[in-house]
């Protein structure tokens, strides 16, 4: 059976360590092998305008900054809240 999370199919912004910004829909977060993280799909780089757009992209956790969800999902608007809680659980 497959449980799916709250945030899954949530449009977001994130903000890397590093200072890139993507925006995707939250695909799984799940990780990869022992890596917690997010996989994001139909991903642009913001800070990198003239980017493709990825079909999928996975972020590790211990490089996640920020988040924001957008404003369709504006109601659990947060930074360092419940997603980022949630990935250092899993």
């Amino acid at each position: 059976m497959l449980i799916q999370h709250p945030f899954q199919g949530a449009r977001i912004i994130l903000l890397t360590r590093t200072d890139q910004r993507y925006e995707g829909t939250v695909l799984s977060t799940s990780g990869e092998g022992d890596t917690t993280g997010v996989t994001l799909k139909d991903v642009k780089e913001l800070s990198n305008p003239g980017a493709n757009i990825k079909d999928q992209f996975f972020i590790a956790s211990t490089n996640i900054k920020s988040w924001d969800k957008l404003p369709a999902d504006a109601r659990n608007q947060n930074g360092e809240g419940e997603f980022c809680g949630y990935l250092s659980k899993i």
